[in-house]
């Protein structure tokens, strides 16, 4: 967990020196004790609860990462009670992180505790998730790399550009076990 917090502080102050903007786009952290078994999603709600949606900028310009916005948890709890409602997914445990416009989701399972996180993809005809972080923790540190050794950047108009080769091998590297970047 402590290295969770590690780099959840250094991709603060990347965004910090390179992206002040993007800082605003964050929401407070929550400071209610969570029900997560999931230490490490219980600490990245501690950080930051999700980006903004009604900020000066669009929702297409403030992309966490290539698989969309970072959800706040209310939005995540909404996701999964509609997910569960209509049995989306076998296991009734995984709770969104991230959507895009495209309703692809990055999805953690919150009662492990160091539950995998997966990729739910209509968009990419990945209807069984899959796994595509091997958890938190390496999630926050794919981030953070991805962002200082700008696989991740963001153009003037604050869209997120992606070096998709760049974040493919950084991502490998970290994620051995994904299913998604083979």
């Amino acid at each position: 967990m402590k290295k969770t917090e590690f780099f959840l502080i250094q991709l603060e102050g990347f965004f910090y020196l390179n992206y002040p903007t993007l800082l605003n786009c964050f929401q407070d952290s929550l400071e209610t004790p969570f029900a997560f078994e999931n230490t490490s999603l219980n600490l990245l709600y501690s950080w930051a609860n999700g980006m903004e949606l009604d900020t000066d900028l669009p929702l297409d310009k403030m992309a966490f990462c290539s698989f969309g916005y970072f959800l706040s948890f209310e939005e995540g709890t909404s996701y999964e009670k509609s997910f569960n409602e209509e049995d989306y997914f076998v296991n009734k445990n995984l709770f969104p992180i991230v959507a895009s416009r495209t309703g692809d989701f990055l999805l953690v399972d919150s009662m492990k505790t160091n539950g995998k996180v997966y990729l739910y993809s209509p968009s990419l005809l990945i209807i069984e998730p899959i796994i595509v972080y091997e958890n938190i923790e390496r999630f926050v540190i794919t981030m953070y790399e991805c962002f200082s050794q700008f696989a991740y950047s963001y153009d003037n108009d604050f869209f997120l550009v992606v070096n998709d080769e760049l974040e493919k091998a950084i991502t490998i590297k970290l994620n051995p076990s994904s299913e998604f970047w083979d």
